[in-house]
């Protein structure tokens, strides 16, 4: 019988596959073909240097069965006292208290000495107090024998030995400070420097002589009645911005001055120490230039205390 003859193959017709040619020279052109090299021999090398001790283990020690041996002897057991989970017997000692009823009070105060802060007694239920009493170093110390039990009061301001303050006539005795029967208010008051734009011979506009208006207090407008530009209604929670508000007549404002109300119109700004604000106002655009010069405190009026 013959058998079909192979064809025979060739080495140099076989042909590697392009994915593995594009490899090698990927690896070959960044020289990682030693690395690759290293780690195939890793890997085929790793089992049988770790598989190479054999079977060196040694047998494995049976369990010991508890309670068996030395610990058997160690162990304990305790018999349980049911005695002393009962409250009955574990608070035979201690009376019953009204939880309705105070029982602490205020310290007592000691005639030329601190307060001795009263401790409320477990034996009765009318607020009787325990006093420790006083050594001759100063220092409180209970009775070595069972303390006394005295009820007592609890103090109140009036009886309480308060001595008047200084320069005082003792009114209101106990109850703190002396109420005044008048109180000085102040307020913040400003001084500003205003200018206001004049038409000369030739027709323009040149900012006149400016002048200063001393002590403005709160509401009042600024330059004057007759041209109420601005309204100075106070100073900010630091003191030291001057807060203006903006006449309805007034057309447009020019300044770094911040705006603090008002989001199309403006309606109140704070006008800042030597930062001026130009507005103009009324229908023929009269400029006025206002700048602020200081914030100082001014007494006010008087009101009877509550």
């Amino acid at each position: 019988m013959k058998l079909p003859r192979r064809p025979e193959l060739k080495l140099s017709q076989l042909k590697v596959p392009a994915v593995v040619q594009d490899l090698y020279w990927d690896l070959r052109d960044r020289r990682l073909l030693p690395l690759v090299a290293l780690l195939i021999v890793a890997i085929v090398a790793v089992p049988f240097l770790l598989g190479g001790g054999g079977d060196s283990d040694g047998p494995v020690p049976a369990p010991r069965p508890i309670g068996s041996g030395a610990e058997t002897a160690s162990l304990s057991v305790v018999p349980a006292d049911p005695g002393l989970r009962e409250p009955g017997k574990r608070l035979a000692g201690r009376p019953a208290k009204n939880p309705f009823r105070q029982q602490y009070t205020g310290p007592v105060f000691n005639a030329g000495g601190a307060p001795i802060a009263e401790t409320s007694t477990s034996g009765s239920e009318s607020g009787s107090v325990e006093v420790p009493t006083e050594t001759s170093s100063g220092s409180a110390s209970p009775e070595s024998s069972a303390p006394a039990s005295t009820p007592t009061q609890p103090s109140s301001p009036a009886q309480s030995p308060v001595e008047p303050a200084e320069g005082g006539d003792g009114r209101n005795e106990g109850s703190g400070s002396p109420q005044p029967e008048e109180i000085q208010l102040y307020s913040f008051a400003i001084d500003l420097r205003v200018a206001h734009a004049e038409a000369t011979k030739s027709g323009e506009r040149k900012m006149g002589e400016p002048t200063t208006l001393r002590e403005v207090e709160p509401s009042s407008p600024v330059p004057d009645k007759n041209a109420p530009v601005l309204t100075y209604l106070g100073v900010d929670s630091e003191a030291k911005k001057a807060l203006m508000l903006v006449s309805l007549e007034a057309t447009s404002l020019l300044g770094d001055n911040e705006c603090v109300s008002g989001s199309s119109v403006c309606q109140i700004i704070a006008l800042e120490p030597k930062s001026a604000e130009v507005v103009e106002f009324g229908e023929a655009g009269t400029r006025y230039k206002f700048e602020l010069l200081d914030i100082e405190p001014v007494k006010g009026a008087k009101i009877k205390a509550p």
